[in-house]
């Protein structure tokens, strides 16, 4: 039996089909930088920008690219699921480097 916080994550997890963000990497005289976008709607908007020396997240856009290369080539309803978890939980990793 599934639980009602369990079904609600479902949800969630279904109405995010239309979130877009912008991940810049960029480099100052003082240090790099790593700044990030996220527009949820037309209204709601998040953005951020963190400075740091070495900002490693070349593997995680890596695997998000091919998690994306992969989803438009898949037309099984059941392995675009699995890929959309699998990408949310990339996305998490880079959001972490933000403490949203």
């Amino acid at each position: 039996m599934v639980s009602p916080q369990t079904r609600k994550e479902e949800e969630l997890l279904e109405k995010q089909n239309s979130v877009f963000y912008l991940l810049t990497l960029g480099r100052k005289p003082y240090g790099s930088y790593l700044h990030i976008k996220i527009e949820l709607d037309e209204d709601e908007k998040l953005e951020k920008e963190i400075y740091a020396d070495n900002i490693k997240l070349e593997n995680e856009l890596r695997q998000l690219k091919r998690l994306y290369e992969v989803y438009q080539s898949v037309e099984i309803d059941d392995a675009q699921k699995a890929i959309q978890k699998e990408a949310l939980l990339t996305i998490a990793k880079i959001l972490s480097v933000f403490d949203f």
